[in-house]
This record gives C-alpha cells, structure tokens and sequence, in this order.
C-alpha cells in the first residue's frame, strides 16, 4: 500500500482549498450543545494526538458521488482501518463530503476527554441514550471505540484505545456507522447487501448473516465477474438504481472454503482470529475484480438448501423486501427512515429471485450471470 500524504495536523490537509476556506457561520442548529461539546473536545484531542504523531496521514475516499476524507494521527491506524476501503483511494483536491479524525491513545499518548455517559446510557446497537438530535455517538462494548459525527458541519471522529484493539469484523468492514452517515442522501442509503456484476451491470444479494451472500459473491469473483461486496454496499436509488463498493474484503466462515475452491487455500493470515471468521483481501485473490459501481437490475436472496440442486425461482417483490430491510435498518444505528422508501422502490421496479444453494453450488456463477443478462434484456 502507498504512503499516505502527510499533512499538517488539522482537519484538513493544509494544502487544499478546504483548509484555506474560513469555516461557515454558526447556526441555530450548530450552536454548542452537550453533544456537540464533546465533539469538540475529541477533535481537539486529536489535534494534539496528531500534533505528538508528526501530523495527520491524510487519504480521500471516492464512493459513489461522495468524497470522504480520512486524516489520520500518525500512521497506526491506517493499517487497521484503511486496507478494506483502499480499492476507493481518491487523489485530488477537491472538497470532501465529510472529513473523519481518526486517533487512538497508545500510539499517540493523548488520552481519552472522559466520557459524559454512564454504561447504562448504552443502548441496542451501541447508541448513546440522549444524543442523537445533533451529534450521533456510538460507543463499540467490544472494543472500547467511539464514534461520533455531526450531521450539521459533515465531520466525524473515530477513537480507539489502540490499534491492538481493532478487532477482526472492524477491520474487515470499518468505520460502518460513520459512512452510513456520511453518504446518506435521499435515495442514498447503506444496505446489508452484496452485490456482484458483469460489465457494469448487477445483482443486489440480500439475506441475513449466514444466509450465504459470501459464498455466491465470493464464487461470481472466482468465475470472473466483478465484486463490489458481500456484506453492505451502498445503495443509490436516484434514476438507475446503483449499487456501490463499500469493502474489497469478504468473511468467510472457515467451514464454507470448501464451498469456494477459488480461495480453498486460504490461510490464517486472512483470519482475524482462531475462532472467528476469515476475512479475505478479495482485491489481492482476484486483482481487477473489486469495482466501484454497477447498475442494480435484480434482488437475489441466497438460501442455504441441506439438500437439493441450486436453482433460482422468482419471488415477490413484499418478500424481497421482507429480507432486505429489517437487517439494513436494525444493524445500523440512526438509520434514516427514508431507507425504507428507497428499499421499496428498488423491489417494485426490479424482478427478485430466490438463490437456493443445495449441496453442488458450482453453477452460482452461471445462475447469476443468467440473471444479470435477463435484466439487462428486460
């Protein structure tokens, strides 16, 4: 991987216009709150972390029509937290759609402001009770992380107590809560999706955990169609429903390798534990496969069959939706709800099929790509 451009610490790289344009004027709805008020003792915080680091290590992300701008303090993190989304790196100078301070306490020396919360304040998806209105907190039990993000000025901070403690799924599918917020637009929305494609032209693949959306966008890479994820992607439903490339990585549970021989011979340096998943560098197993976007022409819910031939059948545009939005809105915290609407248009107006997967799945591909051609022909 590239170095990273090394900046001045900031919350901007000093050299582009957004460093040198004067912040907006305060608004009633950007005038300091609780909230807000804590945001604004982590950006400082990262600023001194950075400061203690050397500067900020400074990458763009292009998904879709947004550009997301990380700056990192010091280099720990990058690692972490920029290999998954590094098939997005951006160059340019142009203004960001959201800017991200990323910091952790061990690399740097700064610590932590005190949190305002209390453990029971802790709700479902790691949701701080009584925020929300302005800033979105999340606090991550499992790993000790914050994030926040402030709708209002399109600016985030992610903090960790050190890069040791990055756990396995965050670096397989990173920073997830604050690029729901920042992409989010009408229409525009994360879903808990994958999404494979030929030629610029798709399949959405839609299915609770363990419903087998790794296996199938794992065996289309194989077979040599494009990969855009296995797990969230970002849906765009202004004019032709789009799908968008979120992480050049997939988890694979160790039992399904079998099920893909194209990455049979996976290693543990892909697993992020003993006991947990494989995560696979899908960019570095099939290079030129990951893209960036491609047209949405039908919703493909796979189906672990214990037996059976893998087949696909038409289904309902009520079931389809039935599987794509429960899991999209409760994983996510704050999810917008407008979601829905734009989950439900993409249903209506694009044909589903339910993917059984029996016990020989070596047709996956051929069914998919049959799929992909029928909507492109409908």
């Amino acid at each position: 991987m590239a170095r990273p451009q090394v900046a001045e610490p900031g919350i901007a790289p000093a050299s582009s216009p957004a460093a040198r344009r004067p912040p907006p004027a305060p608004t009633e709805s950007s005038r300091p709150t609780r909230g807000r008020g804590y945001f604004a003792e982590l950006e400082a915080a990262f600023l001194d972390a950075a400061r203690g680091a050397g500067g900020s290590f400074v990458r763009d992300l292009s998904i879709g029509p947004c550009r997301v701008r990380l700056h990192f303090a010091g280099p720990a993190l990058v690692d972490p937290l920029f290999r998954a989304v590094a098939h997005l790196g951006a160059a340019g100078d142009g203004p960001p759609s959201a800017s991200v301070c990323l910091w952790d306490s061990a690399s740097t020396g700064v610590r932590v402001p005190p949190f305002p919360w209390a453990g029971e304040d802790i709700v479902a998806r790691g949701e701080v009770r009584g925020y929300g209105d302005d800033v979105r907190v999340v606090y991550e039990p499992g790993f000790g992380g914050v994030t926040m993000f402030d709708p209002v000025s399109r600016r985030g901070v992610f903090w960790v107590p050190g890069p040791e403690r990055v756990p396995w799924y965050e670096r397989a599918a990173p920073l997830r809560p604050l690029l729901s917020w920042a992409l989010a637009a009408p229409g525009r929305h994360l879903v808990h999706a994958g999404a494979v494609a030929r030629d610029g032209a798709g399949v959405l693949l839609a299915g609770k955990g363990g419903s087998g959306k790794s296996t199938v966008a794992l065996l289309c890479a194989g077979a040599g169609l494009d990969y855009l994820g296995d797990d969230y992607v970002l849906l765009s439903t202004e004019q032709t429903p789009t799908a968008f490339s979120l992480y050049g990585t997939a988890k694979l549970a160790p039992g399904g390798l079998t099920r893909v021989p194209a990455v049979a011979g996976a290693t543990g340096e892909d697993r992020g534990s003993e006991e947990e998943k494989l995560v696979l560098d899908v960019g570095r197993r099939f290079p030129d496969r990951v893209k960036g976007a491609a047209a949405v022409k039908a919703v493909v819910l796979p189906r672990v069959a214990t037996e059976g031939r893998t087949r696909a059948s038409r289904v309902s545009a009520a079931e389809a939706l039935r599987t794509l939005a429960p899991s999209s809105m409760l994983q996510l915290p704050y999810a917008q709800r407008d979601s829905l609407a734009s989950m439900a248009a993409l249903v209506a107006g694009r044909p589903a099929y339910a993917l059984e997967l029996g016990p020989d799945v070596s047709n996956v591909p051929g069914l998919i790509a049959d799929l992909i051609e029928a909507g492109v022909r409908a």
